[in-house]
């Protein structure tokens, strides 16, 4: 049976496991495990701590098949533990908002009057990635994967194959790079990826107000305020059992992040509160009905690929890449691990173009189509 590694345990690296797994390798799934919610942590740290991601199919054909091979994995991850991660709700996505106000979707989200908006049917809606991690890592061990909870230091190859060092040394006979804003470490050839720093928002509410503000994922296009392309999430419960309506956006305080340290950083000890006031502000524009009991801010970046899509590509020593989620990792990452898995095998890719998928290296010239940060757009 052949071995391969994948180094990366987050959404992207789990998914190429479980694809690979089932397609018969020996997986050896290679990362640290995500600390508890506030806990001083020494590893690599892949986002804010939350209950939910937004799963919805837009772009164009690819980014769409994408999403919709993702959600398919995660129905077949729910068979396999017994667990509900997704929830079909279907969303909207708000394509203009009225100038006043007095058009509520929902019943609790304000458009204005006059707003322009797409409700989407399911399956599209939410899902919770911890618990896409934590039942996909369950489901590789009970399968006989191994999984080295350690971060990964080396990538390295001989002519009977690879190794990775993650505590011990560990041979396979082919490497996925699935580490998101740190897959760089491990490329002898850099690829064009530019990380951003986000803020988002949590508003904490009283269960019985959670209750009574049911509400749709939806996506907003364009300004609000002082913040652009919101995206609100409705109130789950957290493990702390406490409340929370997640909001996040484009802010004029997102920064460009130029070394790996200042990723960890950011994670650690950043200052996200410094964009709270504009994020509040877009939410009580937004939600004008819902009462908060108080809101807090995470931390969160953003890996971006020249061309918008993910890079599932070969890369020079012989390892496979599957990097770069723009914003939309966590609505293509199953998808994405699943042509990373059929990549490895040598398998074809079924109704996919390998050509928009490319990794582009960092030392050629790159087009970047949009300014990376809010404040540099018109």
């Amino acid at each position: 049976m052949p071995r391969v590694a994948v180094v990366g345990k987050g959404l992207f690296g789990v998914g190429a496991a479980l694809h690979l797994s089932r397609a018969g390798w020996d997986v050896v799934l290679i990362g640290p495990d995500e600390p508890a919610a506030g806990q001083d942590f020494g590893g690599p740290h892949g986002a804010h701590f939350d209950e939910a991601r937004i799963l919805v199919a837009r772009g164009n054909r690819a980014e769409i098949d994408l999403t919709n091979q993702t959600m398919l994995g995660i129905m077949a991850l729910q068979d396999e533990c017994g667990e509900q991660l997704l929830v079909q709700s279907g969303s909207v996505e708000v394509f203009k908002r009225g100038a006043g106000g007095n058009q509520l979707v929902d019943g609790v989200v304000d458009i204005g009057a006059g707003g322009e908006f797409v409700e989407i049917a399911p399956p599209q809606g939410f899902y919770n990635p911890r618990a896409y991690v934590r039942a996909g890592v369950a489901v590789l061990e009970s399968k006989g994967a191994t999984v080295v909870r350690e971060a990964a230091t080396r990538v390295s190859r001989d002519r009977d194959g690879g190794f990775v060092d993650a505590g011990a040394r560990h041979r396979v006979d082919r490497i996925v790079v699935a580490a998101g804003a740190w897959s760089n470490r491990f490329q002898k050839r850099p690829l064009a990826l530019r990380l951003k720093r986000e803020h988002v928002l949590f508003g904490e509410l009283t269960e019985a107000r959670a209750r009574t503000a049911s509400m749709r994922p939806l996506v907003v296009h364009g300004r609000v305020g002082e913040v652009e392309d919101v995206y609100i999430l409705p109130p789950l419960r957290y493990p702390n059992g406490r409340w929370y309506v997640k909001l996040g956006a484009n802010t004029m305080f997102d920064e460009a992040v130029a070394q790996r340290g200042d990723i960890d950083d950011w994670y650690r000890s950043g200052d996200s509160s410094v964009a709270e006031a504009d994020l509040v502000a877009a939410f009580r524009e937004l939600l004008p009905g819902v009462v908060v009991e108080r809101f807090h801010t995470e931390r969160c970046v953003i890996t971006y690929t020249p061309h918008g899509r993910p890079f599932i590509d070969d890369a020079p020593g012989d390892l496979v890449v599957c990097v770069g989620g723009n914003g939309h990792g966590a609505s293509w990452a199953d998808g994405a691990g699943k042509l990373a898995a059929a990549l490895v095998a040598g398998d074809p890719w079924v109704g996919f173009d390998r050509e928009s998928f490319r990794a582009i290296p960092d030392d050629l010239r790159v087009d970047w189509p949009r300014p990376l940060l809010m404040r540099d757009r018109d």
